[in-house]
Order: structure tokens, then C-alpha cells, then sequence
């Protein structure tokens, strides 16, 4: 076999032989270069690059000028490097210049319809970044920073809480009249805005070590945002470090040159007092519990529902929804938060499935005309509630510690359906934080209205059950039944395999992998526990629903009778599964792009790549030192369009014109199956290919016999 030439069997196409002998030859002629060797070799460590895309990135490197390969081997690394690797945070380096040497001034009202001067401390980077994709050659982009995207949610801002009141996100109200408001009327309030209340929370802490260690050990490793860091191509895990609580108090006491804009945006608070509140349902409901009640949680999950914030002056976080539905409050105890808040201008677009699902929509920069912005400053002492599924970005004027957690309220139960709904779909776009155990804590809702309208359990507080006698109240009932039907579809971890250890080892026992466990069985990473809150949950849920529609007479617009199971209940449940495909089909055409035609893909290790394999090569050429070196290659069609909306679903199309890419067999990761529908196009991929149990080791690509070379496909 001659250098750097490639033996080409007689079973593929002569023209296909010939473009990917020539493909071969041209890599192998460019890496022969001793300088452009060494830098594509460096490159190939960074990630398994195919070797086509590896051939055309070295000519478009032959080019560049020295200082600019090194440039774009920093930038490859940091960019492409497979799992990247949280790096430690530095607060001691220089910065560029920050938005407060600009004039521009804005004015924010508080609770207390105050106004507050405010001219932005933004990062501003305005400078050129190296970005070796798309395209063979590395090209310039200019990031400008986060001052544009910020002063143009101030601009949007209009405080209805000021100046319309009854057309207003915002309810603002003193911390008096919150107590002396009824939980009934405090359900209805919320039903229609959010609230601050002014002068709530007594706590106050110093932005300094001794307040900062009253939110964790100061010196404990955690994940913090470095807002100094540009954001490229919308990835925003670039500004995420490793930091302590310590680094974040001195950034917010350095020079100015020094001085950070850093987040640490989630603190666990396990030990968080539980209050009584007139807003949180699952509070009450939770106390409402006794022993008997089979499959419910008997306390609140503080440590995943109770959570602390730290932030230095100008720390913020763009546009979304919290997490599954929530219901959310925020204290401030130092500091100020300004809370951005964001509704669509037609208000039912928000139970829309086609909110979320434009393409290439970005939710750092929506297109605030056609969205009702509203802001509020919340000073020391105030309270946010927030009711669910709420649209709002966040930005720090001063140096803030909050103390924060999540509620469900009876109602916004159908905002929290709506809710859940959207972060299934669309939750690694739209919210920052993942909380799980909401399902026991509406199952545990569940199970109080069950005890109270179902067995007739004498209930000494009143204003936490729906209203049944009126449509409001019936909708909540319904949406949360409606909900708790849906719990098992609209949860990821159903879509998952077990992590469960005894459940993997047992079923390994009976030669059943937990892929196929999940796809056969329906063993998921859903805990037992979770499943028989579920199960118990589910028909808790009728009977409550089946008694209550038994007790009231319920009528249309027309004044003729409705039949609320038949009329109401099956057709919105109806609806919403008719929905939910809807939502899945637009979800996966918008899913992310995961081909290898997607050159923001296509080099990355963490990303798999399929195609039917034609042909195995061997080839040899010398190394830098001038040794002969094998490599094994392996000639594919590549499916393209790869797609996995669900992250147990992987569907991909057949290229179309023939094209055939190469790679080294030492990425090839696994044999598997697939399966194509009789009248589509779509290719799905099985877990494992369905004859690969009659395979021997060598056949599987268990063992090579060095020397030889195998054809497959």
C-alpha cells in the first residue's frame, strides 16, 4: 500500500471510489507540510473531526498568517473541546470598559410607585472574536456585549403599575394590607397579576463574608456566571465558572478595572422556615396530610423548592419562564432587583404552542413590540410573587442577596398547567433552574381536595379549595386534573432509562438492557415512589372531579345544561393531548440540528453522528518524525437532519445526492439498528442493530487482527 494513497476495493461505485481516494489524498498531501501538520493534529486532538472537514479546514488554515493559526487554536480549544470543563473564576485580570462611562439614564419605579435614577452598569465588549465556523476559513464576528440588549428592555419598560393600574402585571401593596387580605382574595389577586409587597420580609444582610456565609460555606466550590465574558453564537455556558462566595465579595470591593459582574444564581436554602402564606396551596395542603394518606409526601422539599441568590452590581439574566409551572417568590435583603416582566400584547397567544416554537427565536432579544413589558425596583424588604409561566428577565442595580423559593397556588393551576406544558417542550430554551419535585406537591394538592370535596373532611381554613360554584373555580379543578392525567407524558425522566442501580443489575440478570427495559417496559428513571404518587394521584383525581360535577348544575352561555364530565373534562383533556402532538410535531422540526451537515456539529465530540457504512480502509503515511503510521478508515453515508427532541427519539433522512463523508474508525462508537417508515422519509435509529447477537467479537468490531482490513456495511 503506497503513502497516503488508499486501496480501493471493487465493490462501491467507481465514482464514489474516486472522490473519496481523492478526498484522502488531498488530506494526506495538505497534513505532509510540517507546520500545517502539527497544527491540524493539535486540532484533531481537540475533537474527533471528520477527516473531509479536517482536510478542508487545514486549506483554508494554509492562508492565515502565524499569529492567526495560534489565535484560532485558542479559540478551537475553548470552543470545541469535547465536555467542557468548568475553569475556575479569575476576578483579579483587567477589564474592558463598563456602560456607566456612557450618559444614558433610565427611570425604574418600586412597590411604593418611587422613582429611582438609574444609569446602567453593563459590560460592553465591542470587540472582534476569531470564530473557525461555519465555513473552511476562520472568520471575524463583533460581539456587542450585553449594554444594547438591556437598554432596549429599559426603553420597552412602561409602568402600567403607575400610571394604569387595572391594566398592570403588577398589584403593589404594603405589607399591612397584605395581612390583612384574606386568602380568598389573595388567590383571586394572583389569579390576574403578580404582587410585591413592600416592607414584607425583616431580614437584612450585609453584602459582605459574615452576610454572604449566612447563604453558604464562603469558600465552597459553586457554579457562578462571569458577565464579563462575551457570549458567542448564544452560548451562554461560556460565562459559567467555578467559584466561592468569597471571590464574588471581593470582585464587588475591586478597583474598578477589576470589578465583576457575577452571578451565583442558585443557592439550595434546605433550611428555609416554611410560613404559613395565603398564595401556597401545596404549603397547606402538605400540613393537611396525615399518616393514612397512602403514596403522598408528608413535608415540603426545601432543599429543591427553597433556594438563596448573590449577585454583584450589574449581574442579570435575559428573558424566560421558571421552572415546570412554579409559582416563584423573591425577598430582597440587601440590595436592589429590578423584576422585568413580559406578556404577549394578544393574551391568549400565551397558551399558544406556537409561543415558544418560532424559528431561530432568541429569548435575549425578543421583539419586545409585540410584548407588554412592565418593571418594578424591588428594594430591601420587598416581595415578589410571581404567578406561573411568567415571561420576565432580571437585572441587578446594586450588589443583591435574595432569599427566594416556589409555590403553587389552586388559582393559577391552569398557568401552571400551561406552564408545565412549555418547559417539557421547550425547557433547556426557556427556563434556568430544573425543579422535579413539583408532581409530589400537586399530587399532594391533589390529595387535600380529595379529603376536603371527595370524603367530606371538615377543612377549618377556608379560601385554599376551588370555588366550584363558579366557572373560575371549575377551571382550576379541571386543569388540575387535566394536569395530573398528564404528569407521566409531560415529564422528561419517563423518557429517560432507569438510574437506579438494584433495577439495572436485575434486569442485566435477566439479559434486558435498561434501554430496552424503557422502550419495552416502560422502566424509567421515574422513581417507584413517584409512580404510586402518580398512580394513587390519578384516581384521587376522578373521584374528586366525578363528585364535584355530581353536586353542581352546570350551564352554557345558551342557559341549556351541560354535562361537565362529557362537555368539559373529556374535551379539554381531549384537547390538550391533540395539543401536545401539535407541540411535539413543531418541536421536533425545530429541534435542534444534530447532523453532521450542521457545522456547528459536526466537531463536536459530544454529539453522535450515523450513517450506513460501504467500505473500511487502511492507510499509511508518515508522521513527523518520518515513521510509517496506520489509520483505519471507514467510507459512510451520512443521515442528515438528525434530530432528538425527546432525548430517547433520534429520527434523521437519507442524504439525498449520494454524498459520502469518511471517518477514522477509532469514532466509530457502536453498531445499531434502524427502522424507516413504509410512506416517509424519516429514519429512526434502534437501540442496537437486531442482528447483532449473531455477530461474532471480530464482527462486531470487538476485536481488530492487526493487518487486515474489513469491508462492511
Amino acid at each position: 500500500m503506497l503513502e497516503g494513497n488508499v486501496a480501493v476495493p471493487d465493490e462501491i461505485p467507481d465514482e464514489m471510489a474516486a472522490e473519496a481516494s481523492e478526498s484522502l489524498n488531498q488530506l494526506f498531501a495538505a497534513v505532509d507540510r510540517p507546520r500545517l501538520c502539527q497544527i491540524v493534529l493539535q486540532a484533531i486532538a481537540i475533537s474527533p473531526l471528520i477527516l473531509l472537514l479536517t482536510m478542508d479546514l487545514a486549506k483554508g488554515l494554509t492562508i492565515c498568517p502565524e499569529e492567526t493559526l495560534a489565535t484560532f487554536l485558542t479559540v478551537a480549544q475553548e470552543q470545541f473541546a469535547p465536555q467542557r470543563i468548568k475553569q475556575s473564576l479569575k476576578i483579579d485580570n483587567a477589564l474592558s470598559v463598563y456602560s456607566d462611562q456612557h450618559s444614558r439614564k433610565f427611570t425604574f419605579f418600586d412597590g411604593e410607585k418611587r422613582p429611582h435614577g438609574y444609569t446602567p452598569f453593563i459590560h460592553v465588549s465591542d470587540v472582534l472574536f476569531l470564530v473557525p465556523f461555519p465555513g473552511p476559513t476562520p472568520s471575524l464576528i463583533q460581539d456587542r456585549g450585553d449594554y444594547v440588549a438591556w437598554t432596549a428592555i429599559f426603553e420597552a419598560i412602561a409602568p402600567q403599575f403607575v400610571e394604569n393600574p387595572d391594566s398592570s402585571l403588577l398589584c403593589c401593596m404594603s405589607s399591612s394590607v397584605a395581612r390583612q387580605t384574606s386568602i380568598q382574595d389573595f388567590q383571586n389577586l394572583l389569579k390576574h397579576c403578580s404582587i410585591v409587597i413592600t416592607n414584607y420580609t425583616e431580614e437584612r444582610l450585609q453584602f459582605d463574608l459574615q452576610g454572604l456565609s449566612q447563604l453558604a460555606d464562603v469558600d465552597h466550590q459553586m457554579d457562578i456566571q462571569d458577565q464579563t465574558v462575551p457570549v458567542l453564537d448564544g452560548e451562554f455556558q461560556r460565562r459559567v465558572f467555578t467559584g466561592t462566595l468569597r471571590a464574588l465579595h471581593q470582585t464587588s470591593t475591586a478597583p474598578r478595572n477589576k470589578r465583576k459582574s457575577l452571578n451565583a444564581l442558585y443557592l439550595p436554602n434546605p433550611h428555609a422556615l416554611l410560613e404559613e402564606s395565603p398564595y401556597a396551596t401545596d404549603g397547606y395542603a402538605v400540613r393537611r396530610i396525615a399518616v393514612q394518606d397512602k403514596h403522598c409526601i408528608r413535608k415540603l422539599p426545601t432543599e429543591d423548592i427553597r433556594w438563596s441568590l448573590a449577585a454583584t452590581k450589574g449581574a442579570h439574566h435575559y428573558f424566560h419562564i421558571d421552572s415546570r409551572g412554579d409559582g416563584t417568590f423573591n425577598d430582597v435583603v440587601k440590595g436592589q432587583k429590578l423584576w422585568v416582566l413580559a406578556q404577549p400584547k394578544l393574551k391568549k397567544r400565551q397558551t399558544s404552542t406556537k409561543l415558544w416554537t418560532k424559528e431561530n427565536l432568541d429569548v435575549t432579544s425578543l421583539d419586545l413590540s409585540q410584548w407588554d413589558v412592565e418593571a418594578v425596583l424591588l428594594t430591601e424588604g420587598s416581595r415578589l410573587l410571581m404567578r406561573p409561566g411568567t415571561v420576565h428577565a432580571v437585572f441587578t442595580p446594586a450588589n443583591a442577596i435574595c432569599r427566594g423559593g416556589h409555590f403553587l397556588a389552586t388559582s393559577t393551576m391552569p398557568e401552571t398547567l400551561y406552564g408545565m406544558i412549555h418547559c417539557f417542550f421547550k425547557g433547556k430554551m426557556l427556563t434556568n433552574i430544573d425543579h422535579p419535585t413539583i408532581q409530589s406537591r400537586i399530587n399532594a394538592i391533589v390529595c387535600y381536595f380529595y379529603k376536603a370535596l371527595f370524603l367530606g373532611t371538615p377543612d377549618l381554613v377556608t379560601g385554599y379549595l376551588p370555588d366550584i360554584s363558579t366557572q373560575d373555580g371549575l377551571q382550576q379543578l379541571i386543569a388540575t386534573v387535566c394536569l395530573v392525567e398528564l404528569h407521566n407524558m409531560i415529564c422528561l425522566e419517563s423518557y429517560q432509562p432507569t438510574n437506579e442501580e438494584l433495577v439495572a443489575w436485575r434486569l442485566q440478570e435477566d439479559g434486558i438492557s435498561i434501554d430496552d427495559a424503557l422502550s419495552l417496559y416502560d422502566v424509567s428513571s421515574v422513581a417507584y415512589s413517584s409512580r404510586m404518587e402518580n398512580i394513587y394521584s390519578r384516581g384521587r383525581a376522578i373521584s374528586v372531579l366525578k363528585a364535584t360535577l355530581g353536586r353542581v348544575t352546570t350551564q352554557g352561555e345558551d342557559g341549556k345544561t351541560v354535562d361537565g364530565w362529557n362537555d368539559l373534562f373529556v374535551p379539554m383533556l381531549a384537547w390538550l393531548l391533540v395539543a401536545l402532538q401539535g407541540y411535539y410535531n413543531m418541536a421536533f422540526d425545530q429541534a435542534e440540528d444534530t447532523s453532521i451537515e450542521n457545522p456547528n456539529i459536526r466537531s463536536q465530540a459530544t454529539h453522535r453522528i450515523y450513517g450506513e457504512a460501504l467500505a473500511f480502509y487502511s492507510v499509511t503515511h508518515l508522521s513527523n518524525e518520518g515513521d510509517p503510521q496506520d489509520i483505519n478508515l471507514a467510507v459512510y453515508i451520512p443521515l442528515t437532519k438528525v434530530k432528538t427532541p425527546l432525548m430517547c427519539t433520534v429520527q434523521g433522512r437519507w442524504s439525498k445526492d449520494n454524498q459520502i463523508k469518511v471517518v477514522e474508525c477509532q469514532y466509530i462508537h457502536d453498531v445499531v439498528g434502524i427502522w424507516k417508515a413504509a410512506n416517509s422519509d424519516n429514519v429512526y435509529i434502534l437501540c442496537k442493530h437486531p442482528g447483532l447477537e449473531h455477530l461474532n467479537e471480530e464482527e462486531r468490531g470487538q476485536t481488530i487482527i492487526e493487518g487486515e482490513c474489513h469491508e462492511g456495511g
